[in-house]
């Protein structure tokens, strides 16, 4: 006999079903995944996010529906990764506003927060696409939008799933790239879970096999011809301040795609693809302080399948720093995901629990606690940090000690506490001066590099201005870089 109303209890059960199916078709989800890119990760991105979403439920003494809802939503924001958690996490969004301060929800409430969900997920994506999660889901609403007042819970959620199956199977006719490699969206299949999940806790038969789809090709493992335009996939946290949906897409959505952007009262999660991190960490940070940061590298993340096969690396790098600055040069310099401190929690996450490749991770933090088994070598700062990325093109993973000696193969000096638009203002001579000072401490010679590494965007202009001065007294220099990149109120130099 299904269940009449949907209560906090059996809330709690349709994400753990959902976690339990997501688990079992995961390899499936990241076999087809061809959108936005071929990386093969939507499978492990959405567990992740379920993963997260059942922990904060789990944890949470109270069973009302609404606090269940909204605990889902909240584990959903803080372990969502990739672009279909980030969606998904919205539609979650939807079930915690309708349900909130409900003990139960019948049909209304139901087709309600599906369509607060796909509202969400639609206003939360700078560009939305058809033929994707976003799709199904609103089909699934569509179905029911007038008819769930005269109809039971039962009834209209089986009329939800099974218009999202449509829906689903449709997307293969939709979206261009998914008819061209003849494969459904990853991400609607997962959602589609989700609402399989919810009729086997309500108690309600579908009449229809368990959804499957098969194809021959592992896209992330294949020769096929995929454009990498925006191969990086960022993904941080922002204090929350006034107008930052606006202020952020007007500084970035012309730097990449699958622009996300969640805010709420206490900070602003955001998500893209682009082919330049540290252009969108330097424009970010002139809005906020990045709090949390994660970036992978999608190209390597697919190519990198193949290539062990075919004797490449036989190893992943992942480096934990500081900046945001040095992390985002670091995804660009070889290491295939980047993250702060403030990210390791995610890490297990988000390495795909069933790949035998070794993990090497090299670290600038000092109390990494990180959650994985792996190699870990810690260097002294950011700067050694991307200096021993030089080892990692190398098809056997490199041994701690070379990579420890590659660190310390630049010559760095660090200016503390500088800071040129101070209150008095120093004048450029004077900014040259102390850097001209410390460049001879690092006695370059001809044909080196000399980067300045500086960590306040005020600082930009003025130090623009002193590198022309200083390549017409060093012209022996190959040449001299300035670089978003340091602490606050501290200039690094750097010879190599």
């Amino acid at each position: 006999m299904p269940n009449e109303y949907l209560d906090g209890a059996l809330f709690h059960s349709a994400i753990k079903e959902t976690l339990r199916k997501l688990t079992l078709k995961r390899k499936s989800l990241n076999q087809i995944n061809v959108f936005p890119v071929p990386d093969g990760d939507t499978g492990n991105n959405l567990l992740a996010t379920i993963e997260s979403a059942y922990h904060k439920v789990s944890n949470q003494s109270e069973s009302q529906l609404g606090e269940a809802a909204k605990a889902a939503y909240l584990g959903a924001r803080e372990g969502s990764t990739g672009n279909s958690g980030a969606i998904f996490t919205q539609f979650l969004k939807g079930f915690a506003t309708v349900f909130s301060g409900k003990d139960k929800a019948g049909a209304i409430e139901l087709a309600n927060a599906v369509r607060e969900g796909t509202r969400n997920a639609y206003q939360a994506i700078r560009d939305p696409r058809e033929g994707t999660i976003l799709t199904v889901a609103r089909k699934a609403f569509e179905a029911v939008e007038t008819i769930a007042r005269d109809n039971t819970l039962a009834s209209t959620l089986l009329i939800m799933y099974l218009e999202a199956r449509k829906a689903l199977a449709n997307t293969v006719r939709v979206l261009p790239v998914l008819k061209e490699k003849k494969v459904i969206d990853a991400g609607g299949w997962g959602l589609l879970i989700f609402f399989s999940a919810l009729l086997d806790v309500m108690g309600v038969p579908s009449g229809v096999p368990e959804y499957n789809f098969q194809t021959k090709t592992t896209f992330y493992e294949s020769r096929h011809s995929f454009a990498f335009t925006n191969p990086y996939d960022m993904e941080f946290v922002l204090p929350a301040f006034s107008d930052m949906e606006r202020q952020i897409a007007r500084r970035i959505e012309m730097d990449g795609t699958e622009l996300i952007i969640q805010p709420n009262d206490t900070d602003c999660h955001v998500h893209i693809h682009t082919d330049n991190p540290h252009r969108v960490v330097e424009k970010i940070m002139a809005l906020a302080p990045i709090q949390e940061i994660v970036l992978r590298d999608m190209y390597s993340q697919s190519v990198d399948h193949a290539a062990r096969d075919d004797g490449g690396p036989n190893y992943r790098t992942v480096v934990i720093g500081k900046h945001p600055g040095f992390l985002a040069m670091a995804i660009m310099t070889g290491a295939e995901m980047a993250l702060n401190e403030q990210a390791v929690s995610k890490l297990a996450r988000l390495l795909d629990k069933e790949d035998p490749t070794d993990v090497l991770m090299i670290s600038s933090v000092e109390a990494t606690d990180h959650p994985v088994s792996g190699s870990l070598v810690r260097v002294k700062d950011d700067v050694k940090l991307l200096a021993s990325l030089v080892t990692v093109f190398s098809t056997e993973r490199p041994s701690e000690e070379v990579i420890l000696l590659a660190s310390e193969y630049p010559r760095m000096a660090i200016i503390d506490r500088f800071d040129p638009v101070q209150k008095d203002h120093p004048s450029d001579q004077s900014v040259t001066q102390r850097i001209t000072d410390a460049i001879k401490e690092l006695k370059p010679v001809t044909g080196e590099v000399l980067t300045l590494f500086f960590g306040s965007l005020k600082d930009k202009s003025q130090l623009e201005r002193v590198v022309v001065s200083l390549r017409e007294e060093y012209p022996e220099l190959s040449d001299i870089d300035l670089r978003f990149g340091s602490q606050p109120e501290a200039l690094i130099l750097e010879v190599e």
